[in-house]
């Protein structure tokens, strides 16, 4: 009785039906994962098929709503399509190819938001075109209003005996400008765009603000150390350029408070070969089907001790960008560690530093992201701290939005402290 069923499958299973086969497989596992998610994983969201195609900076996007509106406007179908198309088993390797084949053989890049250099260096678009639209002229108003609001930030928690610091990160382009492609014109004089942290710092200390000016530390350091700040592939400074200001910050926080509030730590260094983390973000994101991963980066080793033994970790609030990683967790090398709470871009994530020396964090950012509390939040800008550090970039200054939302928190806080400190 076995006979007919096995002379069927014989049949099935010959060579040449195989194209069908596996087309018909291509076509039909992407369409099980759309209905599946489209239906039970609605009703059940733990059910979800969750689609890893491991393509660095790809979007998930859910399937616009089955409705008539949606179909008639064309909404549905085009969500579909996209998402069956990175359900498909040759999403993920056409997208490798590809990003090879244009950095190869064109010696261009395959993701429209990153710009190939001299050398391989690689930068992210947006902030070469900061970099490369400075105006000196327009930086003068927008700087003095915005250092208006951060020296009111500052009185706000200097009356509160809190140490309060700005800090300014550095922009890749504008420390290494001769690695930007041969061919890449920049509008801006070259002036204006040499002078921007020379005039923005002049406006900063005219009002008096305490601040770190990390992106002239950074490439004041490329006389000291026969090493780039940046990595060949990343977008962010390395670890060096990282520990040098939290060094930095270590003494002037010292100094304001006039005693020991945090640890101080010295470092050596090597170059090693293996980048890791935010030293190729920008290579991982540009998805080749082989990375040159064989560039530069220095390895640091941190050495830090008590003055008395006894350990009281400071409380340091933040709110600022990624630049901030590598920073806290050069300072939780330190032998008593700060405990920091930063706040990234305001309400994007928030990132707890609390368990002392970890190289991965190094590179990474703690994980996992803790949940944007408002609550939590305020208690750490207003009651739990003894340090409050706002970061913005280089290529973000003046005028952050997380900056802001910051100086609009404050300004709504302010009235009340001062009401309850009248009574």
């Amino acid at each position: 009785m076995f006979a007919p069923l096995a002379l069927a499958m014989r049949r099935w299973l010959q060579l040449s039906r195989l194209p069908v086969i596996v087309g018909a497989t291509i076509l039909f596992i992407p369409w099980f994962c759309l209905m599946w998610n489209g239906t039970v994983g609605e009703l059940l969201p733990k059910l979800r098929l969750e689609s890893k195609h491991g393509v660095m900076g790809a979007q998930e996007e859910p399937v616009q709503a089955l409705s008539l509106e949606n179909v008639l406007s064309g909404h549905y179908q085009k969500s579909a399509s996209k998402v069956i198309g990175s359900l498909t088993p040759v999403y993920k390797p056409s997208i490798r190819w590809k990003s090879q084949i244009y950095y190869s053989l064109l010696g261009t890049s395959g993701a429209s938001s990153i710009v190939i250099g001299r050398k391989g260096e690689l930068f992210d678009l947006t902030y070469v075109q900061e970099y490369c639209g400075r105006d000196t002229s327009r930086l003068i108003p927008q700087a003095e209003e915005w250092a208006e609001k951060i020296a009111r930030l500052q009185s706000f928690y200097e009356a509160r005996g809190k140490v309060f610091l700005y800090l300014n990160t550095p922009s890749k382009p504008a420390v290494y400008p001769e690695y930007l492609p041969a061919r890449y014109k920049c509008p801006a004089p070259e002036e204006d765009r040499r002078r921007k942290l020379e005039v923005y710092r002049s406006i900063l200390e005219r009002h008096h603000i305490h601040y770190i000016d990390a992106a002239t530390l950074t490439a004041q350091a490329r006389s000291r150390y026969p090493i780039d700040a940046f990595p060949q592939g990343g977008n962010h400074w390395t670890v060096l350029g990282a520990s040098l200001t939290a060094q930095a910050i270590t003494q002037a926080v010292n100094l304001q408070h006039g005693s020991q509030l945090l640890t101080p730590f010295t470092f050596s260094w090597q170059i090693s070969f293996e980048p890791l983390g935010w030293d190729k973000d920008l290579l991982d994101l540009l998805n080749l089907r082989w990375p040159s991963e064989h560039y530069p980066v220095p390895a640091l080793t941190f050495d830090s001790t008590s003055s008395n033994g006894s350990c009281r970790p400071a409380r340091i609030t933040e709110v600022g960008g990624s630049f901030l990683f590598t920073v806290n967790a050069a300072l939780q090398e330190a032998a008593c560690p700060p405990v920091i709470s930063q706040w990234f871009y305001w309400d994007w994530r928030h990132f707890l530093y609390s368990e002392g020396p970890s190289k991965q964090i190094l590179y990474f950012p703690p994980s996992p992201a803790l949940p944007v509390d408002a609550e939590r939040r305020s208690r750490d800008l207003l009651s739990d701290l003894d340090v409050m550090i706002f970061e913005e970039n280089d290529q973000r200054t003046p005028e952050s939005a997380h900056g802001q939302q910051l100086f609009d928190f404050l300004a709504a806080q302010a009235p009340v402290a001062e009401s309850s400190r009248s009574r």
